[in-house]
Formats: C-alpha cells, sequence, structure tokens
C-alpha cells in the first residue's frame, strides 16, 4: 500500500466537484445522498457520526462560524463537534481558512446594509 499523502488527498477533494460536475452537468444526486442520510440520522436517533456544518463555538480557537466538521448527529441534530488531533499546521490551516470565510460573510452582510 502506498503512503498517504494529506496534499494529494486536499487536492483531490477539492477538485472533486469540479469533476462530477465535467462528467454528469450537476452534483444534485451526491446533495440529495447526502441531505438523505442526515434525516436519516436525526429521525432514527442514530447518533452517528456525520460531516456537516456546524455552528463552531469556540472549537479548535474558533468561533461564530460554521464548517462542516466530524459532528455527533442525532434526534436533537447537530449535538457535539469531535476533536481531531490536528497538528499545528493543519490547525493553522482550519484557522485561515474560517476567518477567510468570517471576512467574506461580513464583507457580504456590510454591501448588504449599503443598499
Amino acid at each position: 500500500m502506498a503512503p498517504f499523502n494529506k496534499d494529494s488527498l486536499l487536492a483531490d477533494v477539492k477538485k472533486a466537484a469540479f469533476d462530477i460536475i465535467f462528467r454528469k452537468g450537476n452534483t444534485a444526486h451526491g446533495i440529495a445522498a447526502s441531505i438523505s442520510r442526515i434525516i436519516q440520522a436525526i429521525s432514527v436517533d442514530e447518533n452517528t457520526v456525520l460531516p456537516v456544518g456546524t455552528l463552531v463555538r469556540g472549537q479548535y480557537g474558533i468561533s461564530d462560524i460554521v464548517l462542516s466538521l466530524p459532528t455527533v448527529v442525532g434526534r436533537r441534530g447537530a449535538i457535539r463537534i469531535l476533536s481531531h488531533p490536528f497538528s499545528e499546521s493543519e490547525l493553522s490551516q482550519l484557522r485561515h481558512i474560517a476567518n477567510t470565510l468570517y471576512n467574506c460573510i461580513m464583507d457580504v452582510a456590510a454591501a448588504n446594509t449599503e443598499l
């Protein structure tokens, strides 16, 4: 088995949606399958771990932003975000992503108040 390469996996994940759109013209089936899976987890109170958008409230030193993180999902919805042992480099990247997303949202909100 070849050694696991995080950078290669990240690059593959980033381009996956583009590949699907190029081949099929959309990603609707993947979205529908994901939503169906979330509904199942909630409706039967699975308390299972799913990668869902969850409001982050201090985990990893990040707050007030929704990120897709491994989250326990059950009848009450997102129950808790699981802690992952990120390396310092990975944690820095996650915080950078969260900060970039937060700033983008603030820019859009500011532009909407100017209308």
